[in-house]
């Protein structure tokens, strides 16, 4: 996901609304369409092939900030490189790995859980306050990972679930990493538009990609997407739609809608894996993971979930209601209700 930003309160337009859901869509697929992609490539190969277009179509972004005074210096470059080494070149890597073990629909689920690690790790190297709430919600999504995990068994089946549990574990880290990524960039992205800062840690998360797959010498598996028509137009859709299209849309929402609307509609994307994996890749869905995977939603929900509606105290609401019954306060600017 791209950098975070500030959004304004307010309600969201349809206009933002589809986009968002297009976005969620996109995303959705994304699982998919890289496992058709690892079909032909290994995971750091598939990382690079999607994100090569990626930083390619961010190029002319990164541009236009220059012209408009937005420079890379050290500082950006101290602030963006760790962030890019998270999101980008580790991320995706372990990501793909994960995807060789277990389905789409796992992955997604688990990785589904990094506002939970964002929330702990807030806790710990933030000291940001962890609600009860928001508590709940860490401890029911981990016991919906864990159903997902062991398909609803006390004791996982490792002779015939190993695969499983390694994909799993792995999308495990992948959540962590990403929750770590958001807690260490949850102040400096507030520094930089939140395009400007994708930007950069795209090119130079893809950057970063290069020597490790030349070292690793999965270089030579690339040639292999121009004999594999659906590999190579996995790798298009992930590279031009997921990352490049989806994350300016997703930047756009951000800057005009609240971000805990934003956030909401995150709870799509492991529904929609679920029906591209089914028609696309034949993967059935067991009830466990249906289970497993509403567990987690309702746990994600929790988390994210602001302390209260529109913002505000819920003392203040109560004072309000007290207001309105009592008919006193109506002119006061503080509880001035707002037209329509």
């Amino acid at each position: 996901m791209p950098a975070g930003a500030t959004a304004p309160a307010g309600a969201t337009s349809p206009a933002d609304a589809a986009a968002l859901l297009f976005v969620i869509t996109l995303w959705g697929g994304s699982f998919v369409a890289s496992k058709v992609a690892l079909r032909e490539l290994t995971p750091m190969a598939a990382a690079l092939a999607r994100y090569i277009l990626a930083a390619v179509a961010f190029v002319p972004i990164a541009i236009g900030y220059r012209r408009r005074g937005f420079i890379v210096g050290r500082r950006e470059l101290a602030t963006f490189i760790p962030l890019a080494l998270l999101a980008v070149t580790t991320y995706f890597w372990v990501q793909y790995t994960a995807l060789e073990y277990t389905s789409a629909v796992n992955v997604c689920l688990v990785v589904a859980t990094a506002p939970v690690f964002a929330a702990i790790l807030g806790r710990v190297v933030l000291a940001e306050p962890v609600g009860g709430r928001a508590a709940a919600g860490i401890a029911t999504a981990l016991v919906g990972t864990a159903l997902v995990a062991t398909g609803g068994r006390l004791v996982p089946d490792l002779a015939g679930g190993w695969r499983d549990l390694v994909g799993i574990g792995l999308g495990l880290v992948n959540a962590l990493a990403w929750g770590t990524n958001t807690v260490l960039g949850r102040k400096a992205m507030g520094r930089y538009p939140p395009l400007f800062a994708t930007a950069w840690i795209t090119i130079l998360g893809t950057a970063m990609m290069l020597p490790i797959v030349v070292a690793t010498g999965d270089l030579r598996v690339l040639p292999r997407l121009l004999g594999s028509p659906p590999a190579l137009l996995a790798v298009g859709y992930l590279g031009l739609l997921c990352s490049a299209l989806g994350y300016g849309l997703w930047c756009r929402a951000l800057s005009r809608t609240r971000a805990a609307v934003v956030a909401s509609f995150q709870y799509v994307q492991p529904l929609v894996t679920a029906i591209l994996a089914w028609l696309i890749l034949g993967e059935a869905v067991g009830i466990h993971t249906v289970i497993g995977g509403v567990v987690i939603i309702g746990g994600l929900y929790l988390v994210n979930r602001p302390a209260t509606p529109l913002g505000r105290p819920a003392g203040a609401r109560r004072g309000q209601r007290a207001r309105r019954r009592s008919g006193r306060g109506s002119q006061t600017g503080t509880w001035r209700r707002t037209p329509g």
